[in-house]
């Protein structure tokens, strides 16, 4: 289960006190509870007529899209910054590399003069 569908339903825009209080009697309190109750439960037990039922619906749905949109651009963010510790990586790399090259030569060329 996602972290998200522990978000009550009540924290929700567009339900409100009374409806969250009359799902709440059937321990309907939490995004992932709506998501996993029988419409019967909604429509016999609970009584909820269609525009409450739709409210409901409504706003358990616009969550879900805000947190699925907010969820995809969290992980583009996180791949840019792993592309981008790739490509500095690289770079010192680079650099290391072309440091000890220069310090080779340098050591060859003392090694040179000491044999002059």
């Amino acid at each position: 289960m996602l972290i998200n569908q522990k978000t009550t339903l009540e924290s929700l825009d567009g339900i409100t006190k009374t409806l969250s209080n009359k799902l709440a009697k059937a321990d309907i309190v939490s995004v992932a509870d709506y998501l996993n109750v029988k419409k019967y439960v909604l429509t016999e037990e609970l009584e909820l007529n269609d525009k409450e039922i739709s409210s409901i619906s409504d706003a358990v749905n616009s969550f879900i899209e805000i947190t699925h949109n907010k969820e995809e651009e969290v992980e583009e963010v996180i791949e840019n910054t792993e592309d981008n510790i790739e490509l500095d990586s690289t770079v010192e790399e680079q650099n290391i590399e072309a440091v000890e090259e220069i310090i080779e030569d340098d050591e060859e060329q003392m090694k040179n003069q000491l044999k002059k």
